[in-house]
């Protein structure tokens, strides 16, 4: 999405689970749609890289939220199992439901149901920063076969929630602010952009989630600090187990 400043134009960067739902609907308050259509960004909440956006926007700034990698990753795995719930119990408008109810978007492998089984699934099947072992050459291509390992018909569902926020949003043009700090975006709003922030509405879909898995597990810190070591490093988030 393209978001219309007082003195220049930004290109705003949505990393998942940071709040990209309630700013978008606050976004869309004072942007409008493009003439074209086509503009990925601007038709479906779709999650995509400072790069991938400047291939269709042009090379404007970009702006971006970034979150602790631990409460990031744990609030992803409860919006998975969210939305696999709302699809066998309610159905999905994505995809036609297959015999079993659940749509195939959604049918990816239940690594949830225990601490251990989350933490073995996670080692077994990712290197550092999310590359998966099986295929450790990280191609735009290899990087879609993550729909094999969770048996996913449509990668797009998880995708981005296995993608560093480095790939995201570490880039010399864009600025990325905290969300732990989130007052600071939005005084940068009010100030850069001369939105009225208290139109905001927070909502946080998965928020009462409950899965059967310790994420104060030793072992699970660790391989969420595994899968997302450059977000730490890149954005000074302390590591508890690995240096």
């Amino acid at each position: 999405m393209i978001l219309n400043g007082k003195r220049e134009n930004y290109i705003w960067v949505k990393i998942p689970r940071t709040g990209t739902v309630s700013y978008e609907k606050f976004f869309n308050i004072y942007n409008k749609f493009p003439e074209h259509k086509d503009a990925f960004d601007n038709v479906t909440h779709w999650h995509h890289t400072y790069g991938q956006s400047i291939a269709v926007f042009g090379k404007l700034p970009g702006v971006s939220v970034v979150r602790h990698p631990l409460s990031r990753f744990i609030s992803s795995l409860k919006y998975m199992t969210l939305t696999k719930m709302t699809c066998l119990e309610k159905g999905c408008i994505k995809r036609t439901p297959t015999n079993n109810m659940i749509c195939d978007a959604h049918q990816f492998v239940d690594f949830l149901s225990s601490t251990n089984e989350c933490i073995k699934f996670l080692t077994e099947n990712f290197t550092y920063n999310c590359c998966l072992k099986k295929y450790p050459t990280r191609t735009f291509l290899q990087r879609h076969k993550l729909y094999e390992v969770l048996q996913v018909q449509d990668p797009q569902f998880v995708q981005s929630f296995f993608t560093t926020q480095v790939e995201f949003s570490y880039h010399p043009k864009v600025k990325n602010f905290r969300y732990e700090e989130i007052e600071t975006f939005n005084e940068w709003i009010e100030e850069v952009l001369g939105y009225d922030t208290s139109l905001l509405t927070h909502d946080n879909s998965s928020q009462h989630v409950n899965i059967n898995v310790d994420f104060n597990h030793p072992e699970f810190i660790k391989a969420t600090e595994m899968l997302f070591y450059d977000d730490y490093k890149a954005f000074n988030y302390p590591l508890q187990y690995l240096t």
